[in-house]
């Protein structure tokens, strides 16, 4: 890549592939990203991670990881009663 030119590296990680379960985590195989960070620092590439969940419309047409949305909901509501007193 840096015989090509490239001279930094921005990668998203999408929730909804390391978090497909609530609460349930995996990092493993293709979601490596310890592994994908410390490849870029290995041959001297700087990385910007975009992390989710705001990049989930990429994925699924979606701001947010499908079951966080309600969760959203239920949050903007309870703020928006606050602003109003």
């Amino acid at each position: 890549m840096q015989a090509g030119g490239i001279t930094i590296v921005a990668s998203y990680v999408f929730w909804i592939h390391v978090e497909e379960e609530e609460a349930i985590f995996d990092w493993s195989g293709d979601r490596d990203v310890r592994g994908f960070v410390e490849v870029c620092q290995k041959v001297g590439l700087p990385l910007i991670l975009r992390i989710g969940p705001l990049c989930m419309v990429n994925v699924v047409m979606v701001a947010c990881p499908i079951g966080c949305t309600a969760k959203l909901w239920r949050c903007a509501l309870m703020m928006s009663d606050t602003w109003r007193m």
